[in-house]
């Protein structure tokens, strides 16, 4: 593992540079003005989920539980299956399009916006967990498009029970 360099005066107190401050109030490790070798004291060991959470559900099937709350969420609001139909979610994924690498999740692109305002306010909540749900029945295609470890199928299992 590569050292990390950090300044040797890293402290609250350090000097900085007054221009060298971020519109943000962030600072960057540059502003300091003399670098120190520090390296790792406690080695890292990974620590599985299970004991790090013990309420953690990573592992526990979640595809039947999934169609449950499924329907129960249309029995719930009888006009929901309309308004998909109406307002269906391939348009709004689509006009949600792709995202830079870094972006703020709850902040839409205007075309986005307009397609949720066309769903009647007294169903946008149903609409939208109807959404969320659509995304989790297509997990498994898109997780194995992304090519992330599989560890994270995990995670992703874990916050659809959380869901």
């Amino acid at each position: 593992m590569e050292p990390c360099i950090l300044p040797a005066s890293f402290a609250p107190a350090a000097r900085l540079s007054a221009e060298r401050i971020d519109v943000n109030g962030g600072v960057n490790i540059s502003d300091y003005d003399v670098p120190m070798l520090m390296d790792t004291t406690i080695p890292a060991v990974p620590v599985p989920a299970e004991s790090l959470f013990p309420m953690w559900r990573g592992r526990e099937p979640w595809r039947k539980r999934l169609s449950a709350v499924s329907a129960g969420l249309y029995a719930a609001h009888p006009g929901l299956a309309a308004v998909i139909a109406a307002v269906p979610f391939a348009s709004f994924i689509a006009a949600e399009g792709p995202r830079q690498s870094v972006f703020k999740y709850n902040r839409l692109p205007e075309a986005a916006l307009a397609i949720v305002d066309r769903v009647p306010e007294s169903l946008r909540a149903a609409w939208l967990a109807a959404l969320a749900i659509h995304h989790m029945d297509a997990f498994e295609a898109n997780f194995a498009a992304s090519r992330l470890p599989g560890e994270f199928a995990l995670h992703y299992a874990d916050a659809f029970h959380r869901i």
